[in-house]
């Protein structure tokens, strides 16, 4: 049997989960009568076939230890919320309990890897691994998690290969098509006042197209993914597909523009120029000026006589004429629809184009270096797991799992539940339990793929016959959180709310049963216009009479939409500390707050290290592209800004002091680190810490300088350990990362309303109640197939338009010009969706408080009737009026509960709009533990300490062993395999030669061809390693002077490139000065030039790991 158990906010979610785990690690379900016995102590390791499914790594060990813990205590006889419920289900006594108890722990602990509780992404990435080889995946496979880079890598290469590509290249069709895309994408972001030149990489806009392109590759894309690229395939379909709309449109103008010249001929040869109304004459010049829109009138005018005359005029109606406009009107008004329709589609056109070429070049990208997104495990399982292999998946996994426990169901994406059903038939056919469990009115992260009607419809319906649905009836549903109060609250108004937007279906289930009838609780809800500050300093003074009545600061949280609206939180909550004696100690935990890089202390150390970065780039004074010159003088001036800024002082003088440049105090102690006799990250950071950091601030700032230390290790033991290298990291995606700390923590918890889901605080604040019901600016996948045709939508059956060139789907953004077409349906599901999506957010958050909820909500009623969105404000507002105890009695009578489930609301709200219910509470704890915590005992961490000995370098060194030097060293491996490397797809060879050859270890050859890869591939080098005519590698160049004798010379690469000129590069790895290698390129370039005299040089030194790029200026006949 599949249990579809719909738990309802604080109805013992996790309570089910553990003892349902429990029930079926400890029983076994009899064959004859279906019920649940003890099973025998010989039926060993039932642990195994029980898998239970989370979806955060954090939940999957709350519940291993929620199981023990849970476990312990009835091995151990202790008291235990499970003793009863279980001797009743499993028939047995108390000590046959705790017999079995004790053999199943320790049969759990002593095979704790076979412990089956797991995030989905793990569970799947088990069975992956188990079949990679049948995926054609190696099994040594990565997996990526940050899909961001994937993308970024994607979007670059796109970008790069518009300047790789020749007039003769096989690909220039489609460079071709590329660029017209991006001019379109970057004039859209024109029109919007955006900034648009993309080819700024580690720019703002670069970023924007990169969350463009990974936002849009959402499930509907993947689950599409085959039809899209095959269409995506042949370029020439959507140049067809385009070229067909177009001529559509421009035919549509023309009619529409001879039509609106018809319509104002016949109103003038009639002289009905005053007897119609004057936006039908408008409306008609605009047309014949080809302005193509209209009004409201002139729509309602075609079948209303009344919008088409005035009054005194009204009898030429069904005229002649008046037929004659009527029909024109009518054609206009279609034509104007369709023409939008079609000019909307050709906007968003270039959408498909940019995302199937970015997924292109990214997917080339995961090839090569043997990885998966870890966002793609779904899709390549599809192709591992369906009804029939079940049986052959656990015998080559090595496991048979019986029972499938699944957490938070309405958070399951689509394709996982496509993975997952199977597996589910696969138990139930055998007679074995499954537990899903979710709430759909919890649902908030559709973003993420969530699909709430799995657990709403779809499943309940695939499984008639083979499931129950616990949780949907009241008896069933009791909230064990919070006090009566903020439940009757929620009761009654999200039954007002959903039935008001039309979701009574969703939220049929949303009156629940009280627990704790006798405990105290307060809300309130005031409103506020625009004015923030309003609602912030109503937020302070409820905060400090909470502070007051006995509240620590851990029992209260502030759920915020936006993060920018957390720092508004945050910067005010600071800026009262010293108004109000409540908040003198005021500790604050916040997202932003915990980032290692909001520490001042942090910001001064990387500015030290870009000073560092700089300096090595710098060529004693000669040129640079990122240490010298005016790029050089800018760069200081910013360490300079930023590090006086960490120091504590004000802009204003941290500005001022960047631009004196007699104080070089600063720049002299960063060079220390830069001339470190045995330079590495690690230790450069170190020494700066000493340098730079006072014993105060390393007590104070103690976790965020261990965390940066633990990042940039890591770091080093991955990556390259450059420092340029790091720093690029860290500006990219360092600088986000977040420092964990325990919840016991004593501060107040500012957090955005997704955060929030699944916790629980006394007190919950909510500052800016002021969110859209719907915002429909996301890009949405629009199929062009409609099953009633089988075939495209009926505006894309055009005579000129093969059906094959129609693509499947279509990335847009909804928009109304969808209204009237073949596209309204999709358009109204994606709106239905969004408000659902709202209404669940703000149930989320009106869910999290057990004792007092304080609500603030924009209430600013528009002027005159809109069409708009309306906000979740006014929303309040007017279902708080429209619950009064009418009402509350209707619905008691209509869903068969008790009237004191729900309450009078309308009767608590005044004038003004501030609603109360209930009383300000004072703080009393509940009793209530979790048992599976460890006890702690806070200790005072020491001040931040580290090692700054740099003659532990010479203590440690072996005389005339050449491995000491391991830069060195890198450099003669890598110099050896870029002598065989001619083009990017030599990478791989000319590494795996060299393991072949002993010159490189096994276990490196992964990361050498990623960063190699990485290397030839930026947008100054791909030139030199595709694309060209003509290239020398290692070539010797032999030069006899007057008197015969004869002077050979090694270039590393010498390469004829597509522009015509002659490039000379020479690879270096290490941290060498540059002065004598510039001379000595330049003697190439002479020499080259005394072979080649016509034809332009340009010299180049190159740090391939390093993304450093030096040109050397030459002039023909200069040495």
């Amino acid at each position: 049997m599949l249990i579809i158990h719909k738990a309802s906010a604080g109805s013992g979610k996790t309570y089910t989960l553990t003892y349902t785990y429990i029930k079926l690690l400890l029983g076994e379900k009899s064959a004859k009568d279906g019920l649940y016995y003890i099973a025998p102590s010989t039926d060993r390791n039932r642990h195994r076939g029980i898998l239970a499914v989370t979806f955060t790594n954090k939940a999957t060990e709350e519940m291993k230890q929620r199981i023990v813990a849970r476990l312990s205590e009835l091995a151990d006889g202790r008291i235990c919320a499970f003793r009863n419920d279980l001797c009743h289900d499993l028939h047995c006594n108390e000590s046959t309990l705790q017999e079995r108890s004790k053999q199943a722990l320790s049969e759990l602990l002593s095979d704790f890897a076979q412990f089956n509780v797991s995030t989905i992404d793990s569970f799947f990435q088990t069975v992956l691994r188990t079949f990679a080889r049948e995926v054609n995946l190696m099994g040594s496979y990565d997996i990526e998690l940050d899909e961001n880079n994937a993308t970024y890598v994607g979007v670059s290469q796109m970008l790069a290969s518009i300047n790789r590509t020749t007039a003769n290249s096989p690909d220039h069709r489609r460079t071709e098509m590329l660029t017209a895309w991006l001019e379109t994408y970057m004039n859209h972001r024109i029109a919007s006042g955006k900034a648009f030149n993309i080819f700024i990489r580690h720019s703002n806009i670069n970023s924007d197209l990169v969350k463009f392109i990974k936002d849009s590759l959402n499930e509907t894309y993947k689950l599409n993914s085959g039809l899209i690229a095959d269409y995506m395939a042949d370029f020439d379909r959507i140049m067809r597909f385009g070229k067909a709309l177009s001529e559509t449109a421009k035919t549509l103008a023309r009619k529409i523009t001879e039509s609106g010249k018809a319509i104002l001929s016949i109103i003038n040869e009639n002289g009905w120029q005053n007897m119609l109304y004057a936006s039908i004459i408008s409306d008609a010049t605009r047309w014949s000026n080809k302005e193509f829109s209209f009004t409201a009138t002139t729509q309602q005018a075609i079948d209303n006589e009344a919008k088409r005359f005035k009054k005194d005029f009204r009898h030429n109606a069904g005229s002649q004429c008046d037929s004659h406009i009527t029909g024109l009107l009518k054609e206009c008004v279609d034509q104007i629809n369709r023409y939008n329709f079609y000019s909307y589609v050709l906007e968003k056109l270039f959408y498909l184009g940019l995302i199937g070429e970015a997924e292109r070049f990214a997917q080339i990208y995961l090839r090569e270096n043997n990885a998966i997104l870890l966002s793609s495990t779904n899709t390549i399982l599809r192709a591992i797991i369906n009804d029939e292999e079940t049986p052959f998946i656990y015998e080559r996994m090595g496991v048979r799992l019986r029972n499938f426990l699944i957490d938070e169901f309405q958070d399951t994406s689509r394709m996982q539940w496509l993975n997952l059903s199977p597996l589910i038939h696969e138990s139930l056919a055998t007679d074995s339990d499954n537990l899903i469990i979710g709430d759909e009115k919890q649902a908030i992260y559709r973003f993420r793929n969530s699909d709430p009607e799995l657990i709403s419809t779809d499943v309940p319906r695939d499984f008639s016959t083979q499931s129950q649905i616990r949780g949907n009836k009241p008896s069933e549903n009791t909230n064990w959180r919070s006090s009566g109060t903020i439940v009757r609250f929620n009761n009654t108004l999200f039954s007002v709310l959903s039935s008001v937007l039309g979701q009574e279906n969703i939220y049929k289930n949303v009156i629940q049963h009280i627990h704790h009838t006798d405990l105290p609780g307060y809300v309130k809800l005031f409103p506020y216009t625009s004015d923030m500050e309003q609602a912030l300093q109503h937020m302070v003074e409820e905060i400090v009479r909470q502070i007051k009545s006995g509240y620590r600061q851990r029992d209260i949280a502030i759920l915020v939409n936006r993060r920018s609206e957390g720092i508004s939180v945050v910067n005010y909550l600071l800026g009262c500390t010293d108004k109000y004696p409540e908040l003198k100690n005021l500790k604050i935990v916040t997202e932003e707050a915990l980032k290692v890089s909001s520490s001042p202390v942090i910001e001064r150390i990387t500015s030290v290290m870009r000073f560092v970065d700089s300096h090595q780039s710098v060529t004693h004074g000669k040129s640079s592209n990122r240490g010298s010159g005016t790029n050089g003088l800018i760069a200081a001036i910013c360490n300079r800004y930023q590090y006086n800024l960490s120091t504590g002082i004000d802009k204003e003088t941290a500005i001022r002091n960047a631009f004196e440049v007699c104080d070089t105090y600063v720049e002299e102690m960063s060079l220390e680190a830069a001339t470190m006799e045995c330079f590495n990250l690690t230790s450069a950071v170190e020494r700066i810490i000493t340098r730079f950091v006072s014993d105060d601030e390393r007590l104070q700032h103690n976790i965020y300088l261990s965390a940066f230390l633990d990042m940039v290790s890591d770091y080093c033991a991955h990556n390259p350990a450059s420092l340029h290298n790091f720093m690029k990291w860290w500006d990219e995606t360092g600088r986000t990362q977040s420092i964990t700390v325990p919840s016991e923590i004593d501060a107040v918890a500012v957090m955005t309303i997704h955060k929030s889901k699944g916790l629980e605080y006394p007190c919950v604040h909510i500052p800016f109640a002021d969110w859209p019901m719907k915002k429909l600016k996301r890009i949405n996948w629009f199929e062009t197939n409609t099953a009633a045709t089988n075939g495209c939508i009926s505006e894309f059956c055009l005579p000129e338009l093969s059906p094959d060139d129609v693509p499947p789907f279509i990335p847009m953004e909804p928009s109304s010009k969808f209204l009237g077409t073949s596209l309204e349906n999709q358009l109204n599901n994606i709106t239905r969706e969004e408000i659902i999506d709202n209404l669940n957010k703000t149930y989320v958050a009106f869910t999290r408080a057990s004792r007092e909820l304080i609500v603030a909500y924009k209430f600013n009623p528009p002027k005159k009737s809109t069409s708009a969105s309306p906000h979740i404000g006014l929303l309040l507002n007017a279902c708080i009026n429209r619950a009064d105890k009418a009402y509350s009695d209707t619905t008691a009578a209509a869903t068969g509960v008790d009237a004191d489930m729900l309450a009078d609301l309308s009767s608590h709200i005044d004038n003004d709009g501030c609603f109360t219910l209930g009383q300000p509470t004072t703080y009393k704890a509940d009793g209530q533990t979790d048992n599976f915590q460890i006890s702690t005992r806070a200790v005072a961490m020491e001040a931040f300490s580290c090692n700054d000995n740099e003659n532990i370098w010479q203590m440690n060194r072996i005389d005339n062993l050449e491995t000491i030097q391991l830069p060195r060293r890198q450099g003669i491996i890598y110099h050896t395999i870029m002598n065989s490397i001619r083009r990017c797809s030599d990478i791989d060879k000319a590494v795996k030669r060299a393991v072949a050859e002993g010159i490189l270890p096994a276990t490196e050859s992964s990361h050498v061809i990623t960063e190699l890869k990485k290397a030839v591939n930026n947008e100054k080098a791909i030139g030199w390693f595709d694309g060209f005519t003509r290239m020398m590698n290692e070539r010797t160049i032999s030069i006899a002077d007057n008197k015969g004798v004869v002077s050979r010379y090694r270039p590393d690469r010498v390469v004829w490139c597509a522009d015509g000129n002659i490039h000379v590069i020479d690879y270096k790895f290490g941290n060498e000065e540059p002065p004598k290698y510039i001379r000595q390129i330049r003697q190439y370039m002479s020499l080259i030039s005394r072979i080649y005299p016509d034809t332009p040089i340009q010299g180049w030194l190159w740090w391939p790991m390093q993304e450093r790029f030096i040109e050397v200026p030459f002039a023909p006949g200069q040495k």
